[in-house]
């Protein structure tokens, strides 16, 4: 069985063979179009159907937990893009994002909880990645982080950049 291999913006990658039939889909990826197979046999060699399929997205925050609302907005679009199917959600909060990671938040009545939003990341397989620079500059580098949020460092982000297909910053 011969696969030919190749991507080229704009165009299909085509995949021919007398066993599977393969259809073009044009995916999230701006200018990359993939082959689904449709046959029930094992996909060609180093083809999986499900890292077509997965979007990958790095969310960076730099904004303060409260006063603005750039970073609460990060977090409301980490939480839409882990309920959807296919999407991997990875957070990084660097520079004043880093006390949205503070546990034991106090806010009014009515009024959103960036503790809570950061909570509701961890049963949806989102990690969450804190600057450790920032951390210490801002004397949280011993305070506990709410779950799923860890301290991380510059070299874990460039490794989420370049793993990621989209990166956002807030």
């Amino acid at each position: 069985m011969s696969w030919a291999r190749g991507i080229s913006s704009g165009a299909a990658i085509l995949w021919i063979s007398t066993s599977f039939v393969a259809t073009s889909l044009r995916t999230a990826r701006e200018g990359i179009t993939a082959v689904v197979v449709t046959d029930s046999r094992p996909s060609p060699p180093g083809l999986s159907l499900c890292s077509i399929c997965m979007m990958k997205t790095l969310l960076i925050l730099n904004e303060p937990a409260y006063g603005n609302e750039r970073s609460y907005n990060g977090l409301r679009l980490a939480l839409a893009l882990s309920r959807i199917e296919g999407q991997e959600v990875r957070v990084f909060l660097m520079g004043d994002a880093v006390t949205c990671a503070r546990t034991g938040q106090q806010t009014a009545e009515g009024y959103y909880n960036l503790e809570r939003m950061i909570k509701g990341l961890g049963p949806k397989g989102v990690l969450v990645g804190c600057c450790g620079t920032c951390l210490e500059a801002r004397g949280m580098a011993t305070d506990p982080l709410v779950p799923p949020a860890r301290p991380s460092n510059m070299a874990e982000l460039a490794e989420w950049t370049t793993w990621a297909d989209k990166v956002v910053t807030f």
